[in-house]
């Protein structure tokens, strides 16, 4: 869906989205969306050695070192999209579908302790695993570590899987990132991969 519009559809614009939800726009600092951004090539570069993935284990409180660093970035920036999802002026528990209440505006939450944070490297991971922990732990029941395969709960898990069913078989939809006007990385929408990993 989307595909060949005119005038042609942003294939970043989720991307874009979030970003505006983690800026001043959005009601949030800028050094968030900037810390944010500047925080994955840190994980990478941490993450290209069994040394620096066990690193990684300890400073984000994970149960198990992270088999690749993209585990642990596609764990982290999936709670951001969710809470930017869930972003209501009021308590929510809409995208933990009635298991776990997230506060008024997650995000913008999560962006404070981001921005508040010493600028050094621990102080930024300790920030950004309290502030992911606003959506892996909302119902208080995570334990004492956090799994990078696991979402906010079984039902937010199921409802992604059902959801990647209903992209693949009748919502496909474009999505790109490009790191200079979101967050993220840069990432561009390729539909010829994107149905691969359907099939896959």
């Amino acid at each position: 869906s989307f595909m060949g519009l005119d005038p042609p559809v942003n294939p970043n614009f989720f991307a874009d989205a979030v970003t505006r939800d983690a800026s001043s726009a959005g009601g949030s600092k800028d050094a968030c969306k900037d810390r944010i951004h500047d925080a994955w090539s840190t994980i990478l570069q941490d993450g290209s050695s069994q040394e620096g993935l066990d690193g990684l284990k300890q400073s984000f409180g994970l149960c198990s070192s992270p088999k690749s660093p993209w585990d642990l970035v596609f764990w982290l920036s999936s709670a951001f999209d969710y809470m930017a999802m869930g972003s209501y002026p009021y308590e929510s528990s809409y995208v933990l579908n009635g298991r776990g209440f997230m506060p008024p505006y997650p995000l913008r939450k999560a962006c404070g302790s981001i921005a508040a944070a010493a600028p050094d490297r621990a102080a930024q991971f300790a920030a950004l695993r309290e502030a992911v922990s606003i959506f892996y732990n909302a119902s208080g029941s995570a334990g004492r570590c956090f799994n990078t395969s696991a979402s906010g709960n079984k039902e937010t898990t199921e409802d992604g899987k059902k959801w990647g069913y209903l992209y693949c078989s009748e919502m496909f939809q474009v999505f790109g990132r490009n790191g200079v006007t979101d967050m993220y990385w840069n990432s561009p929408w390729n539909a010829t991969a994107s149905q691969e990993s359907c099939m896959a």
